[in-house]
């Protein structure tokens, strides 16, 4: 969780919903700067 705080905390940044669950949870595409912050989060949790 710090790395995603670290990226994102206090920050600006610009989403697009792609999907909504049946608990009603958003899905999106998240960016920050033009960097985009799913595919980042991605790569560090699979360095784990």
């Amino acid at each position: 969780m710090e790395k995603l705080a670290e990226l994102v905390l206090k920050k600006k940044v610009e989403y697009e919903a792609t999907e909504w669950t049946p608990m009603g949870q958003t899905k999106a595409f998240v960016k920050q700067e033009g960097a985009d912050i799913n595919e980042q989060m991605k790569d560090f949790v699979a360095s784990l």
